[in-house]
């Protein structure tokens, strides 16, 4: 198997180091012999990209380890953390021994006062402390959803781009074709060598974007694989991506997924968890006025994220309807082809136009397909508030 080496061994490692057993998220019974063929193989799906994450993600893997330390080492209560900072200061109590005639004094004297100063400390963080475990589950909780999420981003970006690389590289075969048109009209007096200059520099121009998109290609691809516990070198087959649903962006309903948002929301829920652990007022009072703003946050996020799902429906039937277009101009323009009435480089010219509005079509679907993978993602309660 070439795929997840490196990400196992660094889990295996870590997670020896703080004593704990654990490799995967999901014990080997936990999932089908099937289930695990398909993530251990060396092909990678849009649909099992959240399983990968779960089971071979290193940030996900350390934050899974960070969480048993906490656990560990501080309890699961506020109650229990606040105890564990009286208990670290009660440890520093005991005071140094201070003899003015020992050599060491003075470095004694300092340890002291830095000890006196810590215990203070400890003695604030115990009263102020607002943390326990359930916080600090909810933050790797949307850290893994939010590296999801970027995964999914990236499985897009990755189609996007080849599509931005093929546009490019049409682009400048189309401006290739107007830079003949361009020299035969100069010889003919129809233009200038101004234009021609002007046609020379468009193609380089598009020759540039054309190697900056095909660039854009590889490190998508790289950071999607990365992400999902492949190491640089691989190389995994990646799937098609699935269709949009456009039948449910027309049933997208904010109004009636707002409350499902808020109550989702990690920031909010993280937040709610804090003001219960709050005891001076003026820290709650705080808190109460953060989570109505975090709220008031989430409705205009959800409805920006509705309006961009609505306007990627809109603009994938422009897209359709400006192909169909231009396919009915290539018939034409072949006919007249075939006639004689048009050029060669005419013709290219426009079969180069009609496959452009194809790759536009592409292109729409795949920001439909994120659309909503965004809205999804702010009822899910990734709303950045």
């Amino acid at each position: 198997m070439i795929k997840k080496i490196t990400c196992v061994v660094l889990s295996v490692i870590l997670c020896m180091s703080a004593g704990t057993a654990a490799l995967a998220s999901t014990p080997e019974f936990g999932r089908s012999e099937e289930e695990w063929a398909k993530l251990r193989d060396d092909t990678l799906e849009f649909d099992e990209i959240e399983a990968l994450i779960d089971e071979y993600n290193a940030t996900v893997k350390n934050n899974e380890i960070e969480l048993r330390e906490f656990k560990k080492t501080y309890g699961t209560s506020n109650a229990d953390v606040s105890g564990k900072y009286l208990e670290l200061a009660e440890e520093l109590s005991g005071g140094v021994d201070l003899d003015p005639e020992s050599p060491t004094y003075a470095m004694s004297a300092m340890t002291a006062v830095m000890n006196d100063s810590t215990i203070q400390q400890l003695e604030q963080q115990a009263d102020n402390t607002l943390e326990d475990y359930e916080i600090y589950r909810l933050t790797y909780e949307k850290v893994k959803k939010g590296i999801v999420k970027n995964a999914k981003s990236d499985m897009i970006a990755y189609y996007n781009n080849q599509l931005e690389a093929k546009n490019a590289q049409l682009n400048a075969e189309l401006l290739e074709q107007q830079l003949k048109i361009t020299k035969v009209q100069a010889k003919n007096g129809l233009s200038t060598q101004v234009d021609v200059l002007q046609a020379t520099e468009n193609l380089i121009n598009a020759q540039k974007t054309l190697t900056t998109a095909s660039a854009a290609v590889t490190t998508s691809k790289k950071k999607l694989q990365l992400a999902c516990g492949w190491k640089y070198a691989d190389d995994p087959l990646l799937t098609a991506l699935p269709a949009p649903d456009f039948a449910r962006i027309d049933m997208l309903n904010p109004a009636a997924d707002l409350q499902t948002a808020i109550e989702n929301n990690y920031t909010v829920r993280i937040n709610q968890r804090k003001l219960s652990n709050a005891h001076a007022q003026s820290t709650k009072d705080t808190l109460t006025i953060t989570i109505d703003a975090n709220k008031q946050s989430i409705g205009i996020a959800l409805d920006a994220a509705y309006l961009n799902a609505t306007a990627s429906r809109d603009a994938y039937n422009y897209a359709v309807t400006a192909n169909e277009v231009q396919q009915s101009m290539l018939k034409q323009m072949q006919k007249k082809h075939e006639l004689g009435t048009a050029s060669d480089a005419e013709l290219k010219a426009q079969q180069i136009q009609t496959q452009l509005t194809q790759i536009a079509v592409g292109q729409a679907k795949y920001a439909a397909l994120q659309a909503l993978i965004d809205y999804d993602a702010v009822v899910a309660g990734l709303a950045d508030v």
